[in-house]
């Protein structure tokens, strides 16, 4: 089978068109090659990983086809990307107390928010005689089952979705973990300073 010409930039090479292209080596390449990057690619690929005998599934199962199609059409930071950055975006240790209002009661007490895509991590931390003690709480877009890494501990959520957990320090580094994805929370810093 010899490859067709092609000479629009949205026609591309059939699948069959590129495995024979990968398979004769010592064939002049089509120029439609150098102008488009999805059938460069695939044929690449097609040479870097080599079919043997015919084409696998010539008659795949219209659900399988279905569930393929759907994966390619996924978008979004959180289906691609396996590790994301949250940013803090709000923090009650930021804001200036009200006049009037004196003292440490405000700073025994802290709350973060971060955000990552379409997430949102809400921790409330509690400074007692015996520590921190800390609720947090992930809303927003769907990311599994998630377990909270609070340095080399993992909390796991309760039933209603709140992560609780307790320690004599406040954590080091935060990060949320679903399957192979996770949210790494940036560093805080923990020390009493009086906000203005």
């Amino acid at each position: 089978m010899r490859p067709v010409k092609k000479h629009m930039k949205d026609m591309h090479f059939t699948r069959e068109e590129l495995i024979e292209m990968a398979r004769d080596k010592d064939k002049k390449r089509p120029r439609h090659l150098k102008d488009c990057p999805e059938c460069r690619q695939e044929l690449e690929l097609l040479k870097a990983f080599p079919l043997a005998g015919q084409l696998p599934l010539p008659d795949a199962p219209t659900g399988w086809i279905e569930k393929a199609a759907a994966l390619g059409k996924r978008t979004g930071v959180l289906g691609t990307l396996k590790t994301l950055v949250a940013e803090l975006t709000f923090d009650s240790w930021k804001i200036p107390q009200p006049v009037g209002v004196r003292g440490e009661s405000l700073l025994d007490q802290r709350r973060l928010r971060f955000e990552a895509e379409n997430l949102n991590i809400d921790i409330r931390a509690e400074h007692t005689d015996e520590g921190w003690v800390f609720i947090g709480q992930v809303s927003g877009a769907e990311m599994g089952e998630a377990d909270l890494k609070v340095g080399k501990k993992t909390v796991h959520p309760d039933r209603h979705g709140f992560y609780q957990w307790s320690s004599k320090t406040p954590p080091g580094a935060l990060s949320l973990q679903a399957g192979e994805k996770s949210i790494k929370l940036p560093k805080i810093k923990w020390t009493k300073s009086n906000p203005r």
